[in-house]
């Protein structure tokens, strides 16, 4: 008894060390740093709280040493589960055969160990154990049982068909007994796998109240990951105990099976308590399609052309499915794209100011649905709404705002972020600030950022913009045919050139469009407000008026544009009359 006392008292021990080593790898590896970040102030309190608080982990041998704990507690625990499957481990010490069969068991229990994985090291992961995984638990935990336990191949290590005390061996028992702890062990940490994904996304998108990581968010998940690994522990050690390959009658077995059953049915009572109560966050359903009621997959595609001289016909054709996916820390939702499907997404935030589980996924699926409607307007207006909360899309903003039209609304929203009484920027965040200000003409307040960006630590020794001539008015115009005639309901953009023409997507949409907007009904387009930069055009399309199947051979360009060049002396580029023959 008091060996059976001393392991599961172990394995709780043990699960404690467990969950807090794998927290405190969790926190090394994403810990934050706001070096180069643009935060605002609460937000820049939150990190430098966590970078004081958490310093100590990042330090070089703290996690030595908490490993070295670990270590040696795995190792007492693994002694004592030894012990606890054959209680004459001792007698394996009087020959040399018995200590051959004793090395076997203790490399059969490390791999059952290793086979064991609590899946804990990585919250978030949607991975998983699959069938397999419970076929090996199960086989390999009944193999341990027949060789290890003294009811079966073992006996006291004198003989692998000896029973105990002249009594007949009982393989199969062992075999049965070894399985059902194989499988409990399986279904509980399956169980306890899926509560840890499920608890990690109601942390991350709801419970933390940030867009990103905050120090609330980790003292909620360390809490989490530490209290199922300090019950999952026990609950095994539980069930070891009980269907150990010992003797025992089935009363005996039953009554050392209430301290895991009940100890189990105290943790599913509070994950399922607090997966009832998160019900109310949505972390119940799978996406904003599902709770929408609309659908996931686009309905509807469309044809962009990306004008290109001098690549084959003039013109790279593309698929662009009319569907957006959105991202946040922990889910990702994707939708059919309409100006319907979007407005019930606004619809939705509206309704739930308290968050949900789908709060930053849903501000990340209206920013890219407006972008793959080429609705620029909307599309900036979403972006900054994200931005005031979310990390991601405010660093993609004010990067982005570098290359933008130099209009009164854009400078407004660069302008923004240079109010320090809310804002924080980081070295590389000042030195985007710097680049976009003088983009705009500012070029006084773009000298002050840039000496901020250098004060903050960024790299200021390449940054030449402040010497290069500013350009603000610059214009590209032109006139877009499909044989012959102006394209109905078609809509062109402006992409910024990066050096190479391939297809677009809407991720690199979100850095590379500058503006978009419709042809007139002659099929006349200008883009105006430009700044200094290389362009290429681009049209959106309905399929049936320019198929995105259509081969090279097929269709032809007339007077297509290739990479677009304004500044120095140009200022404006009339692109003429562009004819898209389709044979």
């Amino acid at each position: 008894m008091k060996m059976k006392f001393a392991f599961i008292s172990a394995a709780v021990v043990f699960g404690l060390v467990l969950g807090l080593a794998s927290t405190l790898v969790l926190l090394a590896i994403a810990l934050p740093s706001s070096a180069g970040y643009l935060l605002t102030l609460a937000e820049k309190a939150d990190y430098d709280l966590m970078a004081k608080n958490l310093e100590w982990v990042s330090r070089a041998g703290s996690m030595n040493v908490v490993f070295v704990i670990a270590g040696l507690i795995f190792f007492i625990t693994l002694i004592l589960f030894m012990a606890i499957l054959n209680p004459r481990l001792g007698n394996a010490m009087k020959s040399k055969k018995g200590f051959l069969k004793l090395l076997v068991v203790l490399f059969g229990s490390m791999v059952w160990f290793y086979l064991l994985k609590i899946p804990v090291t990585m919250p978030g992961d949607t991975g998983g154990q699959g069938p397999w995984n419970m076929v090996v638990l199960i086989a390999g935990t009944a193999m341990l049982w027949l060789a290890a336990g003294e009811a079966g191949w073992a006996g006291d290590f004198s003989s692998w068909k000896m029973g105990v005390q002249g009594q007949r061996a009982r393989p199969m028992e062992s075999l049965v007994l070894g399985g059902l702890v194989g499988g409990a062990s399986f279904g509980l940490l399956s169980f306890l796998n899926w509560a840890l994904n499920k608890y990690f996304i109601l942390v991350s998108e709801v419970l933390d109240k940030s867009g990103d990581v905050s120090y609330r968010g980790y003292t909620l998940l360390a809490c989490g990951i530490i209290f199922l690994c300090a019950m999952a522990a026990p609950i095994i050690a539980g069930f070891i105990v009980a269907l150990s390959p010992t003797y025992g009658t089935p009363r005996q077995r039953r009554l050392q099976l209430i301290f895991p059953g009940a100890l189990l049915l105290v943790v599913a009572a509070i994950i399922g308590g607090t997966y009832w109560k998160a019900a109310a966050y949505d972390l119940d359903k799978s996406g904003l399609a599902e709770v929408l009621g609309i659908p996931e997959k686009a309905t509807a595609s469309r044809t962009v052309a990306l004008f290109t001289a001098g690549k084959g016909s003039g013109i790279i054709l593309q698929e662009w499915p009319l569907e957006a996916a959105g991202y946040g820390l922990g889910v990702s939702s994707t939708i059919a794209v309409s100006e319907e499907n979007l407005r019930k997404v606004e619809d939705y935030l509206d309704e739930h100011q308290e968050g949900s589980v789908f709060t930053y996924a849903a501000h990340d699926v209206l920013v890219r649905g407006y972008h793959v409607l080429w609705d620029m307007r909307k599309g900036l207006e979403q972006q900054a709404i994200s931005a005031q909360s979310i990390l991601l899309p405010r660093q993609t903003l004010v990067a982005r705002l570098r290359y933008l039209p130099v209009t009164p609304e854009n400078l407004r929203s660069l302008q923004t972020y240079t109010d320090e009484t809310r804002w924080y920027a980081g070295g590389r965040s000042a030195l985007k600030i710097a680049e976009g200000l003088a983009h705009f003409g500012k070029s006084a307040e773009a000298r002050t950022w840039l000496n901020k960006a250098k004060e903050r630590g960024a790299d200021v020794s390449q940054a030449l913009f402040l010497k290069e001539a500013v350009l603000k008015d610059g214009k590209i115009q032109g006139r877009i045919l499909v044989n012959g005639k102006p394209p109905i309901s078609a809509r062109v953009a402006l992409v910024r050139y990066t050096g190479a023409a391939g297809k677009l997507d809407v991720s690199s949409l979100l850095s590379k469009l500058v503006d978009a907007g419709e042809l007139d009904r002659a099929g006349r387009f200008a883009f105006g407000r430009l700044g200094a930069g290389e362009y290429l055009l681009a049209l959106m399309a309905d399929k049936e008026t320019i198929p995105y199947t259509a081969s090279s051979e097929k269709i032809e360009v007339r007077n297509s544009p290739d990479v677009v060049r304004l500044g120095g002396r140009i200022t404006s580029a009339d692109l003429g009359e562009i004819n898209i023959v389709l044979r």
